[in-house]
């Protein structure tokens, strides 16, 4: 099963190269439709949002930073690649993407002492007329005292069975440790609730 947001899970310490980040981005408008080729959504709320996309695979990226704060959103189309895997359920496909992505951030922050993992939780929840499922986590970065919490959101479309695509929705916002008890990570919701698929 392809499994696209591995790779995007250093991005839990991005607090450190934003400004270079948020330079390859565009100022977002507030309330425009970002459009890729699979699927289009709107963007998060308020204002200082900078939004990249990439058309493929189709990725759509919300940045938002100050001196303290950084907020990441991610939206993306994913699909199962290897036919072995076609026959499973939504929950079943849910559980291995997160049993993935979990492993690999304790691979990568945990056993190279990037950050500890912690706060792991598993769930599903309706957001919007979306059943989602989500696994939330806090990542504590160990050598530059930084802290991000996030949520991971995987929706599967009615059609799932059929063309094997589902959509992955991420947010991190990451602050300096100590600075909050808990980072804001509601932006992603009407992100979501915007999702039209193609």
């Amino acid at each position: 099963m392809k499994n696209q947001m591995g790779k995007y899970t250093k991005t839990l310490l991005i607090i450190l190269v934003f400004p270079l980040l948020l330079s390859c981005a565009t100022l977002y408008i507030k309330g425009s439709i970002i459009d890729t080729d699979h699927f289009s959504v709107i963007g998060p709320p308020g204002d200082g949002w900078y939004v990249n996309i990439k058309k493929d695979p189709a990725i759509v990226e919300f940045r938002k930073a100050s001196k303290d704060e950084n907020t990441l959103i991610k939206a993306l189309r994913n699909w199962i690649a290897d036919k072995n895997f076609w026959g499973l359920s939504e929950g079943e496909v849910a559980t291995h993407y997160r049993n993935g992505e979990e492993a690999d951030m304790k691979l990568r922050g945990e056993m190279q002492r990037l950050y500890h993992l912690s706060d792991v939780k598993r769930g599903t929840t309706m957001i919007g007329d979306k059943q989602v499922y989500f696994m939330s986590y806090r990542a504590s970065g160990i050598p530059e005292r930084v802290v991000s919490d996030a949520v991971l959101y995987l929706f599967f479309p009615a059609d799932f069975k059929e063309r094997h695509f589902f959509y992955v929705f991420l947010i991190t916002h990451s602050y300096a440790q100590g600075k909050l008890d808990k980072g804001d990570l509601t932006p992603i919701i009407p992100v979501i609730e915007s999702l039209k698929i193609k």
